[in-house]
């Protein structure tokens, strides 16, 4: 069995009878998000609190999952399970300084013919999914000019770092990048189970900021803009700033007439 126990963590998971594997996958709580068959399997999501050692409670997901493969170019009867995939991406990411979840477990086990998998991550505490964090500032009033260009600074420099080590998120919907707006600005980058290593950033880039330009349409130009920039690393509208900008909104055109 593969197995990935987060140091940091070893103490109160022990304390909090979660040491192995089957501690993980008996867990019985209710499901936080409803579980998804497919393909002759099934992956679900339980979020759970531990109590740590300063008598504080932390959330966690706890993300298990059977037979639940994604296929693959060399294998096209079964790839890898999915959060072996995940946790592997977000191995990486945190090696090259990409913001995304801590690891606190990962398992994974082999019964008879089913392959099992567990992945605990923390529960990001204090953040906000971008698509609730608009909705809430369309209903109560937009945060300040000042906070908007912090916002925006640290998507767009998340987002160009993964796209600079050619890693192509292939899901990048605003509900994916978690965001927490304190004395400064932290985003977090989640659900990492359909990430590609392409051997061409652009190629990356276009699919990623593709979604993410079509998916918050309740942003201000100015604000989409912002983003654009800071991702560019530039403070003016340079030909490549056009460029991109134009790309995008030909590419949303298109597939909002389809």
């Amino acid at each position: 069995m593969d197995e990935y126990i987060n140091k940091d963590w070893q103490e109160d998971l022990q304390n909090n009878a979660l040491s192995s594997f089957e501690d993980f996958w008996k867990i019985d709580e209710k499901w936080f998000e409803s579980p998804n068959y497919r393909r002759g399997g099934w992956s679900g999501v339980t979020r759970s609190h531990l109590m740590m050692g300063d008598g504080t409670k932390k959330a966690v997901f706890i993300k298990r999952q059977k037979n639940h493969f994604r296929k693959n170019i060399k294998n096209s009867f079964k790839g890898n399970l999915t959060f072996s995939i995940e946790f592997e991406a977000i191995m990486s990411f945190r090696e090259i300084g990409i913001p995304t979840l801590e690891p606190v477990y990962y398992g994974l086990k082999k019964e008879n013919d089913d392959h099992l998998a567990v992945l605990v991550t923390n529960g990001l505490d204090e953040y906000f999914p971008l698509d609730e964090l608009i909705e809430i500032w369309q209903q109560q009033g937009w945060p300040d000019i000042k906070t908007r260009k912090n916002i925006a600074q640290s998507i767009a420099h998340l987002t160009s770092k993964m796209h600079e080590h050619k890693f192509q998120h292939n899901c990048f919907y605003p509900k994916h990048l978690f965001v927490k707006v304190a004395d400064e600005v932290d985003t977090r980058v989640i659900d990492l189970e359909k990430v590609k290593k392409k051997r061409m950033r652009n190629s990356a880039m276009m699919r990623d900021l593709d979604t993410l330009n079509r998916h918050i349409t309740n942003c201000s130009l100015t604000d989409r803009m912002r983003f654009l920039l800071a991702y560019l690393d530039t403070n003016t509208l340079t030909d490549d700033v056009k460029k991109l900008w134009y790309s995008l909104e030909k590419k949303s055109a298109k597939k909002t007439k389809e």
